[in-house]
């Protein structure tokens, strides 16, 4: 029996009962091409006899026959394995000597005290730098930047080249006390009354008056002044002024450089 590859043409014998009559799958060895062989596509083979000097050539692959597929029985999942943790020590660890300082992060502490200390200096010098204004404005601090050792100039007027002058005047002892205002700001300013103190060569206050020599100052301009004190204690010699103020019994004092004191010429 002879069966014939339907895509290269080449021939195999098979014997009879090999190709079952529902067919079976064979495979061509020379080009590898399968198909469903049946009894009809197998013919009778042209020799009745094999020439024994001849070789045969092998009959094709035939693969076995299927076996029917069966189920497949599912795989079991493993049942979970439960993990043991291990246990953490949770006290907590004391200092480790050979481990370094941790560095601080932000300012330093001296840092912060400075700038704080910054801080409340700068309204502090503003006050005492504009002392005068403050008391200008407010008379009574006066005596808070008198307590602090501050000369205050709160009318804005200087007392200057202060002379004291004995004399006699119609066989009257007199003493003369003159001197010049200055007005440091740049608009008219009304002159307070002056307070003439004198004293003695101690230091002890001997008589105190008042007088008004000057009425208004322009702005930046000064004024002089000449007062005569008439029966004057005897010993005068040394003489403080002072700007006093309208109000009764306030004095506002103006400082070194306003409160000008000059001793008697010989």
């Amino acid at each position: 029996m002879i069966l014939i590859c339907p895509k290269c043409a080449a021939s195999y014998a098979v014997k009879k009962g090999q190709i079952r009559p529902n067919g079976r799958t064979v495979r061509c060895t020379a080009c590898g091409h399968k198909w469903v062989a049946h009894p009809k596509d197998v013919r009778p083979s042209p020799w009745k006899q094999a020439d024994p000097d001849l070789p045969s050539q092998p009959a094709p692959d035939l693969p076995p026959e299927p076996v029917p597929d069966q189920p497949v029985p599912a795989e079991s999942e493993p049942p979970p394995v439960e993990e043991t943790l291990p246990e953490v020590d949770l006290a907590i660890p004391g200092p480790n000597p050979n481990r370094e300082p941790s560095r601080r992060i932000g300012p330093p502490a001296r840092l912060v005290w400075a700038g704080f200390a910054a801080v409340l200096a700068i309204p502090a010098l503003a006050l005492a730098l504009l002392r005068d204004d403050v008391v200008r404005v407010w008379p009574k601090t006066a005596a808070l930047y008198a307590a602090a050792g501050m000369s205050v100039n709160g009318v804005g007027l200087l007392i200057e080249d202060v002379r004291l002058a004995p004399a006699v005047q119609n066989g009257q002892a007199v003493l003369g006390v003159s001197g010049k205002i200055r007005n440091e700001r740049d608009q008219p300013n009304p002159a307070a009354p002056l307070q003439i103190t004198l004293y003695d060569a101690k230091g002890s206050e001997l008589s105190r008056l008042v007088a008004n020599p000057v009425d208004t100052v322009p702005g930046l301009e000064s004024r002089y002044f000449s007062v005569l004190v008439r029966n004057p204690p005897p010993g005068v010699t040394a003489v403080a002024l002072t700007f006093v103020s309208t109000a009764p019994g306030a004095t506002v004092t103006a400082g070194p450089a306003a409160v000008s004191a000059a001793r008697a010429h010989d």
